[in-house]
């Protein structure tokens, strides 16, 4: 659903119903200004996660020449084969942040979705 109910202070009747929209709207500049406000963190985290990514490549190195993927061709330094796992990497992450309750799945809620619009604000 899109819209749910919402209470409103000052009804003129009994049965009146008023209505929001039940996903979170933004607008890109408030995007903007939260990545803004996150900067420094983000950059803290970016550099973090680099060194950490590089150095798993490294421990990994060794176990990928003797998988699947290594006999069929493909080798550490393919980006296909990174990105494979940077995405193993990204999901313990969100495992844990799961886990630990910082983060919920939006499909665990009780919406069970979820649905972000950047609606254009008018001039």
């Amino acid at each position: 659903m899109v819209v749910r109910e919402v209470e409103y202070p000052e009804k003129k009747y009994k049965r009146e119903k008023y209505y929001d929209v039940d996903f979170i709207p933004y607008f890109e500049e408030e995007r903007e200004e939260i990545a803004k406000r996150m900067n420094k963190y983000i950059d803290i985290l970016k550099e973090t996660t680099l060194a950490t990514f590089m150095k798993s490549l490294e421990d990994i190195k060794s176990y990928v020449e003797k998988c699947l993927m290594a006999k069929h061709g493909f080798a550490l330094e393919n980006d296909e084969v990174r990105h494979f796992i940077w995405i193993t990497f990204w999901k313990n992450i969100d495992k844990y942040l799961y886990e630990k309750k910082v983060i919920k799945s939006p499909l665990k809620t009780a919406k069970r979705h979820y649905f972000y619009v950047r609606p254009k604000k008018l001039k």
